[in-house]
C-alpha cells in the first residue's frame, strides 16, 4: 500500500468526449505499474470508467488490478449516503408529533431528497474522502465536463449554501421537538438524529479541500482537449479560469491527434495538417506546450488505455 503520507491527487478536466475518462484511466494505469496504489475516481454523471476497465465498478473502490483500484460515484448518490437518510428521519419525527418544519426547506430535501448545493457539498465531501485516505499513493479524478468542473473551482461558496440550509432544517426540527418535548414531559419529544457532527465535518472540509486544490505540491489538474477549434476555445476558457483560481495546471493534453499519417492519403494528411495549425496556435496564444496522444483509430477503450499509459504524464516523471 502507500507509504502513509496523503496521496498525490490528479484530477482530469475538459469538455465533454475529449477523452478525459481514457486520459484518466491511463494516467492512474501508468502510476499503478510504477507500484503506486492508486484509485481513480469518476465523479462524471456518465460513468464510462466501467467501460474502459471492462468491470463493473460501483461507489466502492473495485480492485481493477492490484494496486489499481476504481470508483464511480454520483453526488446524488454520495449525498443520500450521507446526509438524506438522516434528514428524512428528522423530518419524520417532526411530522408525528404534529409539527410542521418550514415548507419551502422540506420541499428541498424532498425534491430528489437534495438541498440547493447538495451536490457541490456531496463532490466536496467526495473529494476530501478520497484525498485523505492514505491507503492510496495516489488519487485520480475524472471530473465532470467543463461547466461542472468550473463549478467544483466555486464549492466553497455553493457547498456553503447547502449547510445553510441544513442548519436551517435542523434548526427548525430541533424548536418544535424541543417543544413537543416540553409539552408532552420527558424527553419523548426530542430528536435522536443530531445532525451538529456532520455539519461542522463539513465545513472543516470545505476548507481542507479549497487548500488543497490550490497546493501544487499534491495536486494537479490536467486539461484534456481535441485538437479541434471548439474544443480548443473552451480549453482555454477552463485554462484562465484555473489559472485565476490559482490552481496548478500540470498539463493541456491534445488527444486524438493525427501524428501518424499515410502520406498517400489526402484527406488523412490534410486533417493533420489542419490539427497542427491550431494546436500550434492555441499553444502560442497560452505559453503553453500541449502533450500529444496519436488517434490510434481501430483499438477498443481497454487497448487504447493500455496503449495510452505508455507515455501519459503523471507525477514523479523525470
Amino acid at each position: 500500500m502507500s507509504d502513509g503520507s496523503d496521496p498525490d491527487v490528479i484530477l482530469f478536466g475538459g469538455k465533454g468526449g475529449v477523452g478525459k475518462t481514457t486520459c484518466a484511466a491511463a494516467a492512474a494505469l501508468r502510476l499503478a505499474r510504477r507500484g503506486v496504489p492508486t484509485l481513480v475516481v469518476s465523479t462524471d454523471p456518465a460513468h464510462s470508467t466501467s467501460d474502459v476497465f471492462n468491470r463493473d465498478i460501483g461507489a466502492r473502490p473495485t480492485e481493477i488490478d492490484d494496486p489499481l483500484y476504481a470508483a464511480e460515484v454520483g453526488p446524488e448518490e454520495w449525498f443520500g449516503r450521507r446526509y438524506s437518510d438522516r434528514l428524512a428521519a428528522l423530518l419524520d419525527k417532526a411530522n408525528r408529533l404534529g409539527f410542521d418544519v418550514d415548507g419551502g426547506d422540506v420541499a428541498d430535501v424532498t425534491s430528489e431528497g437534495l438541498v440547493p448545493g447538495a451536490d457541490e457539498l456531496a463532490v466536496v465531501d467526495m473529494f476530501a474522502t478520497f484525498a485523505s485516505d492514505r491507503r492510496w499513493g495516489a488519487v485520480v479524478f475524472d471530473t465532470a465536463p467543463t461547466g461542472h468542473t468550473l463549478r467544483l473551482l466555486e464549492l466553497p461558496d455553493a457547498a456553503g449554501a447547502a449547510l445553510s440550509k441544513l442548519v436551517t432544517l435542523t434548526s427548525g426540527v430541533d424548536r418544535v421537538t424541543s417543544a413537543a418535548s416540553r409539552l408532552l414531559g420527558g424527553d419523548g419529544g426530542r430528536a435522536d438524529v443530531d445532525l451538529g457532527d456532520d455539519i461542522d465535518t463539513a465545513r472543516a472540509r470545505l476548507e481542507s479541500v479549497s487548500s488543497l486544490l490550490a497546493d501544487p505540491g499534491r495536486t494537479e489538474f490536467n486539461v484534456v482537449t481535441s485538437a479541434e477549434r471548439m474544443a480548443l476555445d473552451e480549453t482555454r476558457r477552463l485554462y484562465d479560469e484555473l489559472r485565476d483560481s490559482e490552481i496548478a495546471v500540470g498539463h493541456v493534453i491534445a488527444n486524438r491527434v493525427r501524428l501518424d499519417v499515410d502520406e498517400q492519403c489526402d484527406h488523412c494528411t490534410s486533417q493533420r495538417r489542419r490539427q497542427m495549425t491550431l494546436l500550434s496556435e492555441f499553444e502560442s496564444d497560452l505559453g503553453v506546450t500541449t502533450h500529444r496522444i496519436p488517434s490510434l483509430p481501430g483499438l477498443d477503450a481497454a487497448a487504447r488505455v493500455d496503449a495510452i499509459a505508455e507515455d501519459i504524464p503523471v507525477p514523479g516523471d523525470d
